[in-house]
């Protein structure tokens, strides 16, 4: 993977709790470990499907541009 690269961590079906595979705090260790953002979601409700992407956004808007010379 690209060093460059962004890389988010969603845990999704939260409107499934009863069905959870991975507690919210294991996600949350193993997306600290490996320095990237977690996110819990559900893409049924709608939870923090507009706060990933627009962290996403928020991300790229702020990252370095590099433009390969030409010449």
């Amino acid at each position: 993977m690209s060093p460059n690269a962004l890389v988010v961590l969603a845990g999704n079906k939260t409107d499934l709790s009863g069905a959870r595979k991975v507690l919210k705090k294991e996600a949350q260790a193993l997306a600290l470990s490996q320095e990237v953002q977690f996110f819990e979601t559900s893409a049924k409700t709608g939870e923090n499907i507009r706060e990933i992407f627009q962290y996403i956004g928020t991300c790229e808007a702020q990252a370095p541009t590099t433009m390969a010379a030409t010449d």
